[in-house]
């Protein structure tokens, strides 16, 4: 999946501000490695890493030709960052 544009909004931006993630770092995350899994809902779950080494799960909407509107971002807990460090070897 590429994914190149987002939207962003200040609802968004505030959401994930609460968890102390910033659009910068989460746009980061699809330059380099990352997992993508689809739920039922028509969400994406991500999971990745900003230039600075911070470990980030995403969860977004996709709006078609590469662009996202991101629900929300946080911290990868301890189980997610085992998860992902196995899959990108």
């Amino acid at each position: 999946m590429r994914i190149d544009k987002f939207a962003w909004d200040q609802e968004n931006l505030e959401h994930i501000s609460k968890h102390f993630v910033n659009s910068i770092e989460v746009e980061q995350v699809f330059d380099g490695k990352f997992i993508v899994r689809k739920t039922k809902e028509e969400k994406y779950l991500v999971w990745g890493q900003a230039y600075s080494g911070r470990f980030l799960f995403i969860v977004f909407r996709y709006l078609g030709k590469g662009k996202i509107r991101v629900i929300t971002a946080r911290d990868m807990m301890n189980k997610d960052k085992k998860f992902y460090l196995r899959s990108v070897k």
